[in-house]
């Protein structure tokens, strides 16, 4: 079962010519990949944990879940297996709005297929309890066993295979680690006044933000938004868009959109470097997060090679190293 991206259904479809694999695609709409799959699984948005935990029920139920397996990778089995009594196809159609034989079928075929591999894409971690339901998702081949066999388990990102030397570019050859360093997920605290958020240190009277927007991603939304509002905290953002964190800035800057700024991307679902080479000059008074960062460097005396080179001279010397 793949929830998937072009590249993927090209590596799927030669395996259902060559070696009679099926093609299973959840999705909240009749995508491309799903109108070319042997299963299609139609979910309400939001609802993917619901599917995942009656997938498990079944394959618990029928006798399909690798018990050995389980007993030697896993931490809690026993505890998930009874978490899932309550959680079968007719519980998980009312919440996802696939049929309970849709349901009954797609764990079927996981279970009668070991070398089960899922594609996890991105757009379901996109909601309420998005961590929870990948995490749901991915603990599927956990109970099946299906990581042991070559072909079987689950991907999402591959991020960790490009190991880049990022010295030049976060300056790592000069930081200082007396200075703090705060969790970005716990902002509310922070600028709320959270003692142990603030690593017992002073409370944050200045934000400068880029590349992030933590007055709709961050949790504790109450929190966030309290502590945005603060008086004596002065904000600026460097936005492309006047999101939520921009319209709480003291000073919002234009950043640039990836088409006026050259830069290098690694993939994904895939293994290649990519060059994103500028092909239009920015609007107005767009400027990018290097221009903007080495002129704050400039007026602030800060001293580094990397606020005297450009994107591409960056690139190139990180790709070396």
């Amino acid at each position: 079962p793949v929830n998937t991206q072009v590249n993927v259904m090209t590596h799927a479809i030669k395996a259902r010519k060559h070696r009679g694999a099926r093609i299973a695609v959840v999705d909240v709409y009749e995508t491309g990949s799903a109108a070319q799959a042997d299963i299609f699984v139609r979910v309400n948005p939001g609802t993917d944990a619901a599917l995942a935990c009656a997938v498990m029920h079944v394959l618990f139920r029928d006798g399909y879940a690798d018990r050995d397996y389980l007993a030697r990778y896993t931490d809690a089995p026993d505890d998930l297996e009874a978490h899932l009594q309550a959680r079968d196809p007719a519980w998980a159609s009312r919440i996802t709005g696939a049929s309970v034989e849709a349901i009954e079928a797609f764990a079927r075929a996981i279970g009668e297929t070991p070398r089960t591999f899922f594609r996890l894409g991105y757009g379901f971690t996109r909601s309420r309890n998005g961590a929870v339901a990948m995490h749901a998702a991915s603990c599927i081949p956990a109970v099946t066993g299906a990581w042991r066999l070559k072909g079987g388990g689950a991907f999402h990102n591959n991020g960790a295979i490009y190991h880049w030397n990022k010295t030049l570019i976060e300056g790592l050859d000069v930081r200082d680690p007396n200075v703090r360093i705060l969790d970005q997920t716990r902002i509310g605290d922070i600028l709320t006044g959270d003692a142990g958020a603030l690593k017992g240190g002073p409370p944050v009277h200045g934000l400068f933000i880029q590349n992030t927007n933590p007055m709709m991603i961050a949790p504790d939304h109450t929190r966030v938004k309290a502590g945005f509002a603060r008086d004596d905290l002065f904000t600026v953002v460097h936005e492309q868009f006047l999101t939520d964190t921009a319209k709480m800035a003291d000073i919002v800057l234009p950043a640039t959109m990836f088409t006026e700024h050259d830069d290098i991307y690694q993939g994904g679902g895939h293994q290649h470097i990519l060059a994103g080479m500028q092909v239009v000059e920015p609007p107005g008074e767009c400027r990018s997060n290097h221009e903007v960062i080495s002129a704050l460097a400039r007026r602030l005396g800060a001293s580094h090679p990397g606020f005297e080179m450009t994107p591409r001279e960056i690139a190139d010397a990180t790709l070396k190293a």
